[in-house]
């Protein structure tokens, strides 16, 4: 009940996050998982789909109770305390399993409060599961745990500056040594077997791939990482953009024990893609030994880093990690808009998978796989209509094969399959004073998932490009980009903005998915390099990657801009370093160029594939 409270909380994703990961293990640890059917067998229902079916009613119920008392009745909307470690003390033992609170001190002297606990008498020697996190020991820390029942030890960890842990956070740049300090404590007590699991939602799992450009630990035998970048730097900065409402959001509610005011600062001294400052935490996949299994999300904050954690994990591990991708990762309000996703948008199998990868049993052809699933599994987005052909599960154990389809941008504002020969030029003037507002997308602290964009799409300074209906139901699987040939009378620097979307029967426009660039790293390199006036660029804005189905009917519509705030800190046009100190804005005079002598520009491409590719799939 603690966690199904914090599941149906209005606020605070973090503890909404922890709520869904902790029903969905806790379930999986109570019922009997289902292995996947035998060939030409049907998936039966099992007692733990009851288990689910039984906690998302009694949700349900608290939700619909139309009044706060009726809603208590339920007893789901009272706070519900967790039961919390004891005081650490020297020479004192608790009663076993625990838990109990050590200190664990870092090869720089930094104490790491640590708390954890023993699925019986010490005596005994287990297998360990460590969640490390920000948030606390009532956190996603919690994660660890669900892991009790399955006979592990757990291993809750305060990051150092952050709860009870000593110095200060640095955005994952220490956490390679203090996992590496953390584990030699652990295989050093005498209920140690010696075999290490990380396990970690968000925050928690980006420390896990965190460690991923760094030797590999040879204690830890597998990982479960759930909504988590194996590349911070891409995260906090989306096109050299500084992802604001995220990460300044973020560390002003979540991390408790730093500075993050000076630490916020710190960041905007390191805008580069190749600042050094992020060298112990840019990925390098080719050395990982580890098989992980990731749960991502199609409307999440980190799903590209994931993607590419996973494909370079899965190279690197010849094969042996799983992907499993929702509707919404941390967008949990999106639920709604995909109702054939789950309970409450969310299908229990990345629970499953991790807990069987874990035992040992991914691998073992006596064991199974939960739901008889390959290596890829995703649910595939389409319309929140009920006749959408999209709104599915499938699996495989290779990505569909893709072809690259040009919808390009013409003179009349449509979208076609063939280009213009007509040169066309689409200007506008962007003012850092009034951007446009943002209206969902992969966001945390601000309202996220495909919100209907119809409000923001009449400004003059948006450029709208929207395709004939479709004729027949249009798959796409992969990476998004649009290709722009642009150019900027009067500043030295500005951005670019594009964002897809759906344009349903009714004229509605939801949201697939956004990108920005921020011109002055458009060449991704060490320092800034200044755009020149009136010169003209082409130049890709990245729409990150999607799963979807556009219905028959349906039309395809891109929004290009300047400013999407404040997901991304609105650019004045001075060019600038974040850490200088700002001058007044000024208007950008920005052009969009079409068609004629580069027929190849302003263009969306999209990763077309067969629907017979995409085999529906039963998941729990």
């Amino acid at each position: 009940e603690y966690h199904l409270h914090n599941c149906q909380q209005p606020h605070g994703p973090e503890l909404r996050m922890q709520g869904i990961v902790w029903l969905a293990v806790v379930a999986t640890a109570t019922a009997t998982p289902h292995r996947g059917p035998t060939p030409g067998s049907v998936s039966p229902l099992t007692d733990f789909r009851t288990t689910l079916t039984a906690a998302a009613a009694a949700h349900a119920k608290a939700r619909g109770s139309g009044s706060a008392a009726g809603a208590a009745k339920t007893g789901l909307l009272r706070p519900r305390p967790h039961p919390r470690a004891p005081p650490a003390a020297t020479g004192v033992r608790t009663t076993l399993p625990g838990p109990h609170q050590v200190e664990i001190t870092a090869r720089d002297g930094v104490n790491l409060h640590t708390v954890y606990t023993l699925p019986g008498d010490e005596t005994v020697k287990y297998a360990t599961v460590i969640d490390r996190s920000p948030y606390g020991d009532e956190g996603t820390e919690l994660v660890s745990d669900a892991f009790l029942v399955f006979g592990f030890a757990a291993i809750e960890q305060d990051f150092r500056g952050c709860k009870q842990s000593g110095g200060k956070f640095d955005l994952w740049r220490y956490s390679y040594n203090d996992t590496v300090d953390t584990i030699a404590w652990i295989v050093a007590q005498p209920w140690s077997n010696g075999v290490v699991h990380i396990a970690g939602a968000s925050a928690d799992g980006i420390s896990a791939l965190a460690c991923a450009s760094q030797p590999p630990i040879p204690e830890v035998k597998s990982q479960f990482v759930i909504w988590a970048t194996g590349d911070p730097y891409s995260s906090v900065f989306v096109g050299g953009a500084y992802r604001y409402a995220l990460i300044h959001g973020w560390l002003k509610h979540y991390i408790i024990g730093t500075n993050t005011t000076e630490l916020e600062a710190e960041v905007y001294k390191h805008e580069s893609p190749l600042d050094p400052w992020w060298n112990a935490v840019t990925p390098d996949y080719t050395t990982v030994t580890t098989p992980t299994v990731f749960w991502a999300g199609w409307d999440d904050i980190f799903l590209n880093g994931q993607l590419d954690a996973f494909e370079g994990f899965q190279k690197a591990t010849n094969g042996k990690s799983w992907l499993f991708i929702d509707a919404e990762g941390h967008c949990q309000d999106a639920h709604a808009d995909y109702p054939r996703a789950g309970i409450e948008g969310r299908a229990a199998l990345g629970a499953l998978l991790g807990i069987s990868l874990f035992l040992g049993e991914l691998d073992d052809p006596t064991k199974g796989v939960p739901e008889g699933v390959k290596h890829i599994t995703f649910f595939v987005l389409g319309s929140n209509r009920s006749k959408s052909v999209g709104g599915f599960y499938t699996t495989m154990d290779e990505w569909p094969a893709v072809t690259p389809t040009d919808f390009y941008m013409h003179a009349d504002g449509v979208m076609r399959l063939t280009p213009d020969i007509q040169s066309t030029q689409h200007s506008f003037d962007y003012d850092p004073a009034h951007p446009v507002p943002t209206l969902g997308g992969s966001n945390l602290e601000i309202p996220c998932g495909p919100k209907i964009q119809n409000t923001i799409e009449n400004r003059s300074d948006v450029l709208l490009f929207t395709s004939e209906p479709l004729l027949a139901a249009l798959p796409v699987v992969g990476k998004l980009t649009v290709t722009l040939r642009v150019s900027s009378a009067n500043v030295n620097d500005t951005d670019w903005t594009a964002k897809l979307s759906d344009v349903y029967l009714d004229g509605t426009s939801h949201l697939i998915q956004d990108g920005i660039l921020r011109m002055r790293w458009r060449k991704k390199t060490l320092e800034p390099v200044p755009i020149v006036p009136n010169e003209i660029e082409t130049i890709v804005v990245d729409l990150w990657t999607t799963a979807y189905v556009f219905d028959k009917g349906h039309s395809i519509r891109v929004a290009v801009s300047s400013s999407n705030s404040p997901r991304f800190l609105v650019n004045p046009n001075t060019g600038l370093p974040l850490s200088a100190v700002p001058t007044a804005p000024v208007v950008a005079h920005n052009t969009l160029h079409a068609g004629g002598v580069d027929v190849s520009a302003a263009r969306l491409t999209l990763p077309v594939v067969k629907l017979s590719d995409l085999p529906r799939h039963e998941v729990i």
